[in-house]
């Protein structure tokens, strides 16, 4: 089962917060006791993988019935989902300067701080059980890696369109070198991603993204 967008009575989130998954229809949220269900959720997937959280777990930890829960969500995978985009959205956000360059440093620079927090934890736990659940995987698609994948696109768009970017860029296999890495090194690598990992890879990608001109006037930051 595919996890559509959901749609409360708050504003919508913008783009760089990622699009949480859809709730039931029913009675309007109390804030706080959706603040206190999310919370509990990530508590258990600081310390559990997917498969050993329940949503009895979820509900005793956040002081709410279980039937408080289902109202509002369809699954577990739905409110981990929902509790991982908001926490995550702020510390990955992409700048806006002059140069998509320098936008993408940055937002990588960040997307690494984050890889060697226990966000980043949580994030190799659920990509990793997204393998083995198709519904937390549609979700993880969905809502996290396409709403990364649409907000990179618009920068690299708007480096082409500037002329700061090879007018013959893929920016599809452009976004691929952007995270493929950094995901790489996260689920494989005993040690995650770090600031002088992103050097490197700014390096390569400016030899590859940049008009040939403009390449030996970049120094690295």
């Amino acid at each position: 089962m595919t996890v559509t967008l959901r749609r409360t009575s708050r504003p919508s989130p913008s783009s760089d917060q990622g699009e949480a998954p859809q709730r039931r229809l029913g009675r309007p949220r109390c804030e706080d006791s959706r603040r206190s269900i999310l919370k509990a959720a990530i508590a258990l997937l600081k310390t559990n993988d997917l498969p050993a959280i329940s949503a009895d777990a979820i509900a005793e930890r956040a002081g709410v019935s279980k039937a408080t829960i289902y109202r509002w969500w369809p699954n577990k995978s739905a409110i981990v989902m929902e509790a991982f985009l908001e926490m995550v959205a702020p510390h990955t956000r992409f700048p806006e300067t002059d140069s998509a360059m320098e936008d993408l440093r940055v937002h990588l620079g960040r997307v690494a701080e984050v890889c060697q927090s226990d966000i980043g934890r949580m994030l190799r736990t659920l990509i990793a059980d997204s393998q083995a659940n198709a519904e937390l995987a549609a979700a993880m698609r969905a809502h996290y890696f396409s709403v990364r994948r649409a907000d990179a696109r618009k920068v690299i768009e708007r480096g082409i369109a500037s002329g700061e970017f090879r007018g013959d860029l893929d920016t599809e296999a452009a976004i691929d070198c952007l995270y493929g890495p950094i995901v790489f090194r996260l689920m494989i690598n005993p040690v995650a991603p770090d600031a002088e990992f992103v050097n490197r890879m700014i390096a390569l990608l400016r030899q590859a993204f940049l008009k040939r001109s403009d390449r030996r006037n970049v120094t690295g930051r």
